[in-house]
């Protein structure tokens, strides 16, 4: 009961603080106060009155911005689509994806930090079933987490709040879920930020994320994902390697106790080092099992082994990171060229309307 109590209090303290910042910044004569837009149409009336606005007060409609956008992020409130939208309208698509991914990031940490102090009997009462599918999940995934979950994030069908609210609760670390957002999301943001430009010619979510842009999002979160798998299965055989190093090494250790005593017993010899030396090197044929003989110094095939096996755990990450890359500039290289199109259409229109 603290716990809802405490949420609650936190909820109403930001809205006042949210509603603070909304009625009492300076506002020119005759203006009305910008309202949350329900659709493109007030979007761009939104836009239109604080792209004005923005010329002479600038550092307020930022803050006035940052707030609104923090205290949706915050409370998992659905309207990130509107908001990069008007962020590239009014900041361009630099500066507008700069300050949406870092409010992205940060607005996460915020909801992550009060779902973990508040949000427990909430989650346990109506998010249980979803908290314990998502817990398997991430326990399959917890040697590559962090990859795991920034292809979560950029897959376009991920429910973020859930992820939000939920991350606490899987013993996912602060610092992989606000990295995760800020990485995972860019793409997301770039869209929305870079067609926010032109507002004037979007008119519905189908102009910024058709087929084309959907399946390369698709392909990214699938080729991040199958780098975890494969760095998984990696890591399982590694480690499969290793336990079996370790029991054969004790066993050998065992042999090697067992030479000694029968050496010192039968030849009545406290030092025996060379029997037991040549007996143990019989044992140990296989020279892959360099803990097996700890007296045998290790062997130019094992080196290039190990070196080897280091290699190949960065064989993912590098083929999932140049892969990305290409993919995002060639989104970026796309979704230029159509804005560009776009725009020439709607100075064409323009003109053509003033012609006449």
């Amino acid at each position: 009961m603290l716990r809802i109590f405490g949420l609650l209090l936190v909820f109403l303290t930001s809205t006042l603080l949210l509603f603070a910042v909304w009625s009492f910044g300076p506002l020119p004569e005759g203006a009305k106060r910008p309202r949350f837009p329900r659709d493109l149409d007030g979007l761009r009336d939104l836009s239109s009155s604080l792209g004005k606005y923005e010329e002479s007060h600038a550092l307020y409609t930022l803050l006035l911005f940052s707030t609104a956008y923090l205290y949706k992020q915050t409370f998992a409130i659905p309207g990130s689509f509107f908001m990069n939208l008007l962020s590239g309208a009014l900041f361009g698509t630099l500066r507008g994806v700069a300050l949406v991914c870092t409010l992205n990031a940060i607005g996460a940490s915020f909801c992550f930090c009060l779902s973990a102090l508040f949000a427990a009997p909430i989650v346990e009462r109506y998010l249980k079933t979803r908290i314990e599918n998502l817990r398997v999940m991430v326990n399959a995934e917890r040697d590559r987490l962090w990859l795991f979950l920034l292809s979560a994030r950029v897959f376009p069908f991920t429910p973020h709040w859930l992820l939000n609210i939920s991350s606490p609760f899987l013993d996912v670390p602060l610092r992989y879920h606000a990295s995760s957002v800020f990485v995972g999301l860019f793409p997301y943001n770039f869209l929305c930020v870079r067609a926010g430009t032109v507002l004037a010619e979007v008119r519905s979510m189908s102009d910024v994320f058709d087929v084309w842009t959907l399946s390369e999002l698709l392909t990214v979160s699938l080729i991040l994902l199958l780098a975890t798998k494969y760095s998984k299965k990696s890591h399982q055989m590694e480690r499969k390697v290793s336990d079996h190093n370790v029991l054969h090494g004790k066993k050998c250790l065992e042999v090697q106790d067992k030479l000694r005593e029968d050496c010192v017993h039968a030849t009545r010899e406290i030092s025996c080092s060379n029997q037991v030396a040549k007996a143990i090197e019989k044992y140990c044929k296989d020279e892959s099992y360099s803990v097996a003989c700890p007296n045998r110094p290790t062997t130019t095939t094992e080196a290039t082994t190990m070196t080897s096996t280091d290699g190949n755990k960065m064989i993912p990450f590098i083929i999932g990171g140049v892969v990305g890359v290409i993919v995002f500039i060639a989104i970026g290289i796309a979704i230029f060229c159509n804005c560009k199109k776009m725009k020439s259409a709607g100075e064409g229109a323009i003109a053509d309307w003033t012609n006449e």
